[in-house]
Order: C-alpha cells, then structure tokens, then sequence
C-alpha cells in the first residue's frame, strides 16, 4: 500500500513544528518562526503527497517548491521585516493552495466509502479555515504573536488542532478500509491463479448483466485441452504453472473491465460487458493463439461463447442459461477435435436450471479425449 510513510511522517514533523511555535518566545526567530511554521507547513505537503501516492497518482513536485516559497517568505517577515501579519499571509496562502489541490485529489480518487467522505470533509474544513484567515488578517496587528493575538486567531489555533487531528483519523479510517477492501479481494480469489473464484465470477457476471441494460454481454468458458494428461505425465507441479501461464496470459489478452475466474479444475469462466458476439470471438481466438511458455507443455485451449440478445432478461436464470449456452458450445468444440472456438447457437440451447450445470456426457463412442500418458519416472 503506497504513501503510508509519507503519512506516518506527517504527523511527528507538525508536532515538532508545534513545538517549535509553542516555544518561539524562549527561541530564536529563525527556529520559532521559520522553522516551526515551515515544519507545520511541510507536514501539510507530506499528507498530500501520501494521498497521491495512495491514490495511485504521480507524485507532485510542485508541493515542495511551494514550501521552500514559505519559507522563504516567512524568513522575510521574522527577520528581515518582522511582521505577524506577513508570516500569517505566508502561511495562510501557502495552505489555502495546497488544500485546494488536495481536495480536488480526493474528490476524484477517493471512494465512495465514510473514510474517503470523512477526509474530504476534513480537507474542506482546512481549505475553508485558512482561506478565512488569509481574508481576516488585516484585523491582526503587525507586531502580534502568536499566543497574544486576538480572540480570531486563538480559534484558528483551535480550528488547526481540530484539523490535525481529523486529518490523522480521516487517514486511519482510508488505509483500515483499502485493507478491509484488500482482504475481501483475496477472499474472493483463487488461490494458485489469483484470479476469481467460482462464486465470485457468478455474482460478479450477475451483475454485469443486470447492470448491462439491454447492451450486449459475452460470456466464454475456457478448458485447457488434456490437462489431466499433464498432471499425469509431467506432475501436479507443472500443472499448477501450466494454469498459473494460462492466467497471466488470459490477463492480458481480456481488457479492462472483463471478468475473467476459474470456474473449476482447469476451466475458466470469462465475462465481457459491452461485448458482442463478434468482438467476443475475435477475443477468443486471441487468447487460443496465445500459447504457453516455452519451458512448458504446449497446451491448447477450447472455449465456448455465448452472448446475449436485445431481448435478454437479466436474472440470474438467464445468466446461468447464458453459461450453460457457453458449456454447450464448449463441448461441441471439444467433439470437433479441441482447439478451436464455437460460438453457441440459440436454437441449440437448452435452458438451465439456476444455478446448476450440467453438461451432457458424451457417447462412449465419440469420447475423443486421449490416453493418459504414463507418468514419467522420478530421476535419482
């Protein structure tokens, strides 16, 4: 999980800046004004470029030669010109710029969820804050402090404490949800493939098809040809990285957006949304034409297609009479000799029950699966 350690550095460098602003009438003014502030400010840029890297984002280099303007400016106002309203015109800027990038950050990357909405909120919060006091400060004497200012002020140490805090749940709240999010996604995973399971591929293509709308959705089921044959002929532990290279090379020929699960043993059950028959089968005949690595067993694929019609209901009878079209279709490519596609044909279906399969077995006489080839011996 990105961004972690720039979040984690957030918090101790304000608290370090905090202290030094605490302390600045005890201190000299380039370590109670300059560096303190200056601290405070680039705790501020460590949570946004922790939230940019978190969101996947690249990482903004316009942040830091911001802070190093703030700086700069508050050196200007603490030891060149003193002037408390020119420290607080530094700062107050500074952060009314940062936070307006950060809360353009969250609101097109951050989910949906209370954490992604609770960090939003605190965002809004510091942007509305500190654009108040860079429009109050005039009402700030030049030579104030920052404890000896006026009632304004004193609440906008408050409203800064608050928002430190806030910002700090907010993030714990994020990174606890991705992780429960994480979690949720490998529970719903196959183990040796990494991709869907058997049940969430279902529901998942359920909802694709409901969420289709009348738009076209293709479904394939995948069957690796004699994989048994593999499994006896060169051990399970080739015929784990057989399925494994199947996986990594049904990812990259399905597109963004496809759904794509071991269905079970070596079958997969692929989902395409917005997909007709025709792309469909171009796709197919892609992944056939994809062949394993080199220091593996040249094995083909069969795979049966089934797409859906304008006039598709979309229940989850019809999604299991989909697959089962899929399944006849499979088994019709496997009769013809295996590795090739066949397209179901609506008048050739059959209807399913919901939530069962089950594939006609084929006659003992057009059984055209092979031998098992005898199990190589074990080297010493």
């Amino acid at each position: 999980m990105h961004g972690l350690g720039w979040w984690s550095l957030g918090p101790p460098t304000a608290f370090a800046g905090a202290l030094l602003m605490g302390l600045q009438a005890s201190l000299p003014p380039v370590i109670g004004y300059v560096l303190g502030n200056g601290l405070c400010f680039a705790s501020a840029v460590m949570f946004h470029v922790g939230a940019a890297r978190f969101f996947g984002q690249p990482v903004p280099r316009w942040p830091w030669a911001l802070l190093a303007l703030a700086v700069l400016a508050l050196a200007i106002f603490s030891l060149g010109v003193p002037d408390f309203r020119g420290r607080l015109i530094a700062f107050a800027g500074a952060q009314v710029v940062l936070q307006g990038a950060q809360l353009r950050l969250i609101q097109r990357h951050a989910t949906g969820g209370f954490a992604g909405g609770f960090l939003l909120a605190s965002t809004g919060f510091a942007f509305i804050m500190f654009l108040l006091r860079l429009v109050t400060v005039g009402l700030e004497p030049a030579d104030g402090r920052l404890f000896q200012a006026s009632l304004g002020h004193n609440l906008y140490l408050a409203g800064f404490g608050f928002w430190g805090m806030s910002q700090t749940m907010a993030i714990v709240l994020l990174v606890q949800e991705a992780l429960r999010r994480r979690l949720e996604d490998l529970a719903q995973r196959d183990a040796l493939t990494g991709l869907l399971g058997r049940r969430a591929i279902f529901a998942k293509g359920l909802a694709a098809l409901v969420q289709s709308r009348g738009r076209p959705v293709a479904v394939l089921l995948i069957d690796l040809d004699h994989f048994k044959v593999v499994n006896d002929t060169y051990g399970h532990i080739i015929g784990d990285a057989v399925l494994e290279d199947f996986a990594a090379r049904v990812n990259m020929v399905l597109r963004p957006g496809d759904l794509i699960g071991r269905y079970g043993g070596e079958e997969f059950l692929a989902v395409l949304p917005d997909t007709t028959a025709e792309v469909a089968a171009e796709l197919a005949e892609g992944l056939r034409a994809s062949r394993p690595a080199a220091d593996l067993p040249p094995v083909t694929i069969s795979i049966g297609l089934a797409a859906t019609t304008g006039t598709t209901a979309t229940t989850a009878a019809a999604f299991d009479h989909l697959v089962d079209q899929a399944d006849l279709a499979l088994y019709q490519a496997k009769r013809a000799g295996r590795d090739r596609v066949v397209q179901a044909a609506a008048q050739q279906a059959r209807r399913a029950l919901p939530g069962r399969r089950s594939p006609p077995s084929p006659p003992p006489e057009q059984d055209n699966r092979r031998p098992a080839a005898p199990r190589r011996q074990t080297r010493h």
